[in-house]
This record gives structure tokens, sequence and C-alpha cells, in this order.
């Protein structure tokens, strides 16, 4: 269900319920109510939660319980830009993320480990 996986999507990136409530411009009794499913979203709230949880609406609306990889390490919730990047990236196919990928790899290479 859905307040299942915001539960552990926001558990996995270890963020409160208020500071994921903050996030997406909601009260925490909202997000209380999402995961306790005694209420469900809104679109706008669903899109919301999806970007900020690095998911897919897809994914959170699905009969699918199987748990996404998703990497917390390092996400700033405070940072707008953090978001629309990750905003475009989901709409983007493999070839374009690697496309972007590369371009900030050549620009900012002296800030990549990997």
């Amino acid at each position: 269900m859905l307040g299942d996986k915001v539960k552990l999507l926001r558990k996995k990136m270890k963020i409160t319920q208020q500071k994921l409530a903050e996030t997406i411009g909601v009260s925490q009794s909202t997000i209380g109510m999402i995961e306790g499913n005694k209420q469900g979203a809104s679109n706008d709230t669903l899109v919301k939660l999806a970007v900020t949880l690095n998911t897919t609406v897809d994914y959170l609306l699905s009969d699918d319980i199987e748990e996404q990889d998703i990497d917390a390490e390092n996400v700033d919730f405070d940072d707008d830009d953090i978001r629309r990047i990750e905003r475009a990236r989901k709409k983007m196919d493999p070839k374009n993320k690697e496309k972007m990928m590369n371009i900030l790899r050549s620009a900012f290479d002296e800030y990549f480990d990997d």
C-alpha cells in the first residue's frame, strides 16, 4: 500500500516525517495519516513524494511491494537544484542519463570519486 511504501522509503533515506512533510509542503500529520494508510494523497502530493523519495508515482501506486534500491547517501533535501536535476533525470532515457553524467564528470571531474 502507498503508506507502507512511503514509510519504507522515508526510513531508508533516514528522514523524519516532519522533514518529509516540510520538504513537500504538507503537515506532519498528513504524512502520518498517509503512512498509516488512513489517508490517500493528492496527485500533486504523490508527485512530490515520488521526487523526494527518489522513486516514481507508478511504484508508489503499484501493488509491487518489492523494495526499490535507492541511494540516500549525501542527499540534501533542502537543495532545490538537486530536486530539479533529479526530476529531469527521471524523465530521461538511459542514453540521455549517461550523456548528462558525462557532461557533469567532464565539467566537474574533481568532485567525482567514482
